[in-house]
């Protein structure tokens, strides 16, 4: 049902007491405008089904994206593999690199698009990429450092909340590929690529990316800035 009431609009973050605006919102999404802060709310649209078909397990993570021609590209992963959309019969089809992963409970994969390729990340196994104009098959970007989130800003590929076997687990760390080559890792003064321990506001919980780099942490929200 569509409320053609006007109502205040959306403000959860004010404390309750005294609120000129709504502290819940269920089910419902930001209609057009009325003026002197008011809004109208229409009824989220229903689920559909997208795909006759199921991946072997529970779905833990998908990305959307576009191949050069313009062709939309939507993959997903379980905790074994990682699966694209067949366009013809949208069926879920293996993609997954040889031997699959092992996704730990609780884990979840994580996405970014860059340029043709998509990137995905579980913390358990090594960060995968897919070619959007190939379409075939997922592999390793590196060896050297796992991580839970990921995101490309500017034109870096950052993770956080790193693995890497010379210090282990590094909830507060993160790290960045060369400028351009999302797929070289190695620390160097000529591509740019590097790492950054931020320290006093806990573990890394996820990452923005964009014109500029956001870290979600624990206790706050970190920018990152550009120093060349």
């Amino acid at each position: 049902m569509q409320l053609d009431i006007p109502l205040r609009s959306w403000l959860p973050d004010l404390p309750e007491l005294n609120n000129p605006g709504l502290t819940t919102a269920f089910n419902v999404v930001p209609g057009f405008g009325v003026g002197q802060g008011m809004v109208t709310y229409q009824p989220m649209q229903s689920a559909s089904l997208y795909s006759a078909t199921s991946m072997e397990s529970r779905p833990l993570g998908t990305a959307i994206g576009f191949d050069k021609l313009g062709n939309a590209k939507v993959y997903g992963g379980s905790a074994a593999k990682l699966y694209k959309i067949d366009p013809s019969d949208r069926s879920w089809s293996d993609v997954s690199r040889a031997g699959g992963y092992a996704t730990a409970q609780g884990e979840n994969w994580n996405s970014t698009e860059y340029g043709n390729a998509v990137f995905f990340t579980n913390f358990n196994d090594e960060m995968q990429f897919i070619n959007k104009d190939v379409d075939l098959q997922f592999a390793d970007v590196t060896t050297l450092v796992k991580a839970r989130h990921i995101a490309t800003v500017k034109d870096y590929i950052v993770v956080g909340n790193t693995y890497d076997e010379l210090d282990g687990a590094v909830p507060f760390r993160v790290r960045w590929s060369g400028l351009g080559l999302p797929l070289s890792w190695e620390f160097s003064q000529s591509t740019g690529a590097d790492f950054q321990d931020v320290y006093g506001y806990g573990a890394v919980q996820g990452v923005v990316g964009g014109e500029a780099g956001w870290l979600l942490m624990q206790k706050g929200i970190v920018k990152m800035t550009f120093v060349g």
